[in-house]
């Protein structure tokens, strides 16, 4: 093998590995932030203070807080593929806090009105394939009209057929950030931030997710890149967990008065970015091989 490409290769490898310990130390100083946000919706009186939409979105917070802290600890023992698979469910917890923080209050109520007619729903369930057919349900299911507004809701997402309407909002991923654009502080930062993360693991986790060839060779290298390694995915994904912390401690730090734990967490993804243009920068200008204090 040529010695130049493999002191290039080893090069690389090396840098990814760098790049895999600076983006963890950022996670984790993200999920300490996160931590320290939960402290704030904690409170028994969050209802009271900040009303029903600070409520009862703490739910989706804290599962996003829980979501990164999982594709943290996949990323660093290298379970790459499922970490991917979480990513891309972490890109859309967390787009849909920010714009459930800011979107008008038919949009809040339809994102209540179908989480509860979708728990009724999964109490009784039907499964079919040709001839073969599966019914699952509890032994004493509830009469909806016993439960105040329920009916409403189970009508308000039943199709003209009969089936179940599994959207709650009529807006893309996109669409709703446009509406966070144009409606949240320090909008373009967020939307900037979320459309990087979208870009980098939906798509990706998407083939795992629905058991593609290419989601499935992520385990072992198939069909990647040739200078793409695992150490790279890590990096990546930790990233991601990172810069979506960042959205959710700045997005409910804003909400709940905890600006300065929300001015902490973009100076450390501002650092981060900052760091990564320096040394994109450094090794533009430092031949492969050789190390920038040779």
């Amino acid at each position: 093998m040529d010695m130049h490409l493999m002191s290039h290769r080893s090069w690389v490898a090396e840098n990814a590995k760098m790049t895999v310990h600076t983006n963890l130390m950022f996670t984790e100083r993200q999920l300490g932030f996160a931590n320290q946000l939960l402290t704030y919706f904690n409170r028994r009186d969050i209802f009271e203070k900040f009303g029903n939409r600070i409520g009862l979105t703490v739910a989706l917070a804290a599962l996003a807080i829980d979501t990164a802290n999982n594709i943290t600890s996949m990323a660093v023992h290298g379970n790459i593929a499922s970490a991917f698979m979480l990513a891309r469910g972490l890109t859309e917890q967390t787009t849909n806090y920010a714009y459930l923080l800011v979107c008008d209050e038919k949009e809040f109520e339809r994102w209540v009105k179908y989480s509860r007619q979708k728990a009724y729903k999964l109490l009784d369930r039907h499964e079919k394939a040709g001839k073969l057919a599966l019914h699952l349900s509890v032994s004493q299911l509830p009469d909806p009209a016993t439960i105040p507004g329920l009916e409403d809701d189970i009508a308000q997402f039943t199709g003209s057929k009969g089936g179940s309407v599994n959207r709650w909002s009529r807006l893309s991923l996109p669409k709703r950030l446009q509406v966070v654009e144009a409606k949240a502080a320090e909008s373009h930062a967020i939307v900037v931030t979320l459309l990087g993360v979208l870009a980098l693991v939906y798509d990706v986790g998407s083939e795992v997710l629905h058991g593609t060839l290419l989601g499935g060779g992520l385990r072992f290298g198939l069909l990647q890149p040739e200078n793409q390694s695992r150490e790279d995915h890590a990096a990546t994904l930790l990233f991601v967990a990172g810069a979506c912390l960042d959205v959710i401690v700045r997005m409910g730090g804003q909400a709940v008065g905890a600006q300065g734990l929300a001015n902490a967490s973009r100076a450390s993804l501002e650092a981060l970015l900052e760091s990564a243009r320096q040394e994109a920068a450094q090794q533009k200008s430092t031949p492969p091989g050789v190390s920038a204090s040779d």
